[in-house]
């Protein structure tokens, strides 16, 4: 057993906007200590790919992968930017190290970090959070139009 396997996994999850490429940096300076996952986000894309995928299936994606290490007794310390924190809320109700050890299960979450990032209710979105008249700057996109970085689209409803 290595120094890296008795300390914590280093789990990043990016943004809506990122990949993990994004924070290969970071990413590179944390290996140095930490074993790191960071795993491209189901909901994140510019293709067909990720047409009808919500946070939920992103919540699926990292129980895939972190479950069979928390079963092995793995610690988990779990950081979500922007939209990342959506999902890290998500996939960690339940999975505390104190949560899995009541139920005879071996490690778990350990720390939850937030790089500025969305937090949310348990069971909510960020636009189940915004999209409603109260919420100011909050605008519905028309995404049917091809994306042109020259113009922005029009905006086809607006809650200021």
């Amino acid at each position: 057993m290595t120094t890296k396997d008795k300390k914590p996994i280093v789990v990043l999850i990016h943004g809506g906007y990122h990949t993990p490429a994004h924070f290969d940096l970071l990413l590179r300076t944390i290996r140095a200590e930490y074993d790191v996952l960071a795993p491209a986000l189901t909901t994140v894309g510019w293709d067909d790919r990720i047409s009808g995928k919500t946070w939920r299936d992103d919540v699926a994606l990292l129980h895939s992968i972190i479950d069979p290490l928390m079963d092995q007794g793995r610690q988990i310390i779990i950081l979500g930017h922007s939209m990342g924190g959506i999902v890290i809320t998500h996939f960690s109700i339940g999975e505390s190290v104190a949560e899995r050890s009541a139920l005879g299960k071996k490690g778990g979450v350990a720390a939850v970090f937030y790089l500025t990032a969305a937090v949310v209710p348990a069971g909510k979105s960020a636009l189940e959070m915004n999209a409603r008249p109260s919420a100011p700057n909050v605008h519905d996109v028309d995404v049917s139009l091809p994306i042109d970085p020259r113009s922005p689209r029009p905006l086809t409803r607006t809650y200021d």
